[in-house]
């Protein structure tokens, strides 16, 4: 899939194609790039342990435009592990 934004770079890129396997909360490897799908939104982030064990903290890349946010398990749709980044050679 496709991505977009600029919370990841330089790692992942808008415009780098992403190669996603589908997983389940309680097999995430805290550390380790997810795609998250919520109601309201999707992104890719590192995915850490929150204080709370209700939530997830969720980590750009990018720390200078983005901030780092938990969010509520129960709102996770869908977690996808990043396996792959692929990016076109200019």
């Amino acid at each position: 899939m496709p991505a977009f934004g600029d919370s990841m770079v330089p790692v992942v890129q808008s415009g780098d194609k992403i190669g996603i396997k589908k997983t389940t909360i309680d097999k995430i490897l805290y550390g380790e790039i997810y795609a998250i799908l919520t109601e309201d939104w999707r992104t890719i982030k590192y995915i850490r342990k929150a204080k709370d064990d209700d939530k997830l903290r969720l980590i750009p890349e990018n720390k200078i435009d983005f901030d780092e946010q938990d969010i509520l398990k129960r709102d996770v749709l869908e977690v996808f592990l990043v396996k792959v980044i692929a990016r076109e050679k200019c």
